[in-house]
C-alpha cells in the first residue's frame, strides 16, 4: 500500500508529474492541469503564511 503525502516540499514536482503524464495525449488538459496546480499551490502557500502562529 503506497501513500502519497503532499507538501510544500513536493508540490511542485507532483504538479509537474501530472503534467507530464497528460502532455503527450491530453496537451490541453495537461496545460490546464499544471495551471491549476501551480495557482493552488501558491494560494496554499499564502494560506499557511498567514495562518501560522507566533511562536
Amino acid at each position: 500500500m503506497g501513500r502519497a503525502h503532499l507538501n510544500g516540499r513536493n508540490w511542485a514536482a507532483f504538479t509537474q508529474d501530472n503534467y507530464e503524464l497528460r502532455r503527450k495525449r491530453y496537451p490541453g488538459v495537461a496545460l490546464a492541469t499544471l495551471a491549476y496546480g501551480k495557482a493552488l499551490g501558491h494560494l496554499l502557500n499564502l494560506q499557511e503564511k498567514f495562518s501560522r502562529q507566533p511562536a
